[in-house]
């Protein structure tokens, strides 16, 4: 048996051209809420993300009703690529994935573009790491990334401070110590390091500078208008985490849009977000309504939810394999 509750995202003010017409839920003072879910044999009490002052900052909680709850999404940083080089990330090898084992777990997102074209700083900060990685580890070894910068942010309410790093530059603009402000370039795309092709590898660490503090870059870029995140949890009735890849959205208003099949991060050091504690995230989607299938062993589960412009859905599974 598969019990399922699902959360649903509250939007932000932003631009809605072209976005969805839903209608969110509306908003209510935040609460500590602990959702029971009756099983077969026991009752199993998931308790939603902390609260506290730290958790708000990064996305606004706000009361679960029995299948419900609504984040406002932390997306703070806009696109680290100039227009008009591709701003969309690389779908084929996302945030925890190993190309089906074949690479290390990624820790970033790539931005695939031609050698020289702009790399913008994605928010206001002051860089901490203007250079290479020759002599100085960043990453999983020593010359992985080549020629990088990393931003340090201070985001408002935000308890810990949040780093973005920009990596395999051709060239880079700035110089340790100097302020930045969103938008202001600060190298050129290149292919240093341990690349494969010409691209930007842009990370997001939250806490320290250090490779294993990493979050999924997603839930921090802004989302083009009209288009939110799905993010899942997978746990079994011990409160462990299972990793089942059968995952499967469709969309319920456009039945011509190609299905998706997120596939949960790589176990190996790659961390959810504070406030989701997510173990899978989708790319972005229009504004609408879905259908999720999940298939772990012997089983054959679906739930609807909805995704709202600019807010992330988030959906926990509990199973008894």
């Amino acid at each position: 048996m598969v019990l399922i509750f699902a959360c649903a995202g509250q939007p932000t003010v932003s631009d809605t051209i072209g976005a969805s017409t839903t209608t969110p839920p509306p908003t209510v003072s935040p609460e500590v809420v602990v959702q029971t879910l009756q099983s077969d044999s026991k009752n199993i009490s998931i308790s939603t993300p902390s609260t506290s002052t730290e958790s708000r900052s990064e996305a606004t909680l706000y009361p679960c009703s029995d299948q419900v709850c609504t984040f406002s999404g932390h997306f703070v940083f806009r696109s680290p690529i100039a227009a008009p080089g591709t701003q969309a990330y690389e779908p084929s090898y996302p945030y925890g994935g190993t190309q089906d084992g074949t690479r290390e777990a990624h820790h970033g997102v790539e931005f695939i573009n031609a050698p020289g074209t702009p790399v913008l700083a994605a928010g206001d900060g002051v860089v901490v790491v203007a250079g290479n990685d020759v002599n100085t580890l960043y990453g999983l070894m020593l010359f992985y990334y080549g020629n990088l910068v990393v931003i340090q942010h201070e985001i408002p309410g935000q308890s810990k401070p949040v780093f973005t790093l920009y990596a395999h530059l051709s060239r880079v603009d700035v110089q340790p110590g100097q302020k930045v402000i969103a938008g202001q370039q600060i190298g050129l795309v290149g292919r240093s390091g341990k690349a494969i092709g010409s691209h930007l590898h842009f990370e997001v660490r939250v806490g320290e500078n250090d490779y294993a503090y990493t979050r999924n870059p997603l839930l921090w870029l802004s989302t083009d208008p009209g288009y939110g995140i799905l993010t899942g949890q997978i746990f079994d009735q011990a409160g462990r985490v299972r990793r089942y890849p059968e995952i499967t959205i469709r969309s319920l208003d456009d039945l011509t849009m190609v299905p998706i099949h997120p596939r949960p991060y790589a176990e190996s050091n790659v961390n959810g977000d504070d406030l989701y504690q997510e173990i899978f995230t989708s790319h972005p989607l229009p504004a609408g309504k879905y259908r999720l299938t999940f298939s772990p062993p012997k089983m054959d589960e679906t739930i609807d939810f909805e995704i709202y412009a600019n807010a992330v859905t988030r959906i926990t599974l509990i199973t008894d394999y």
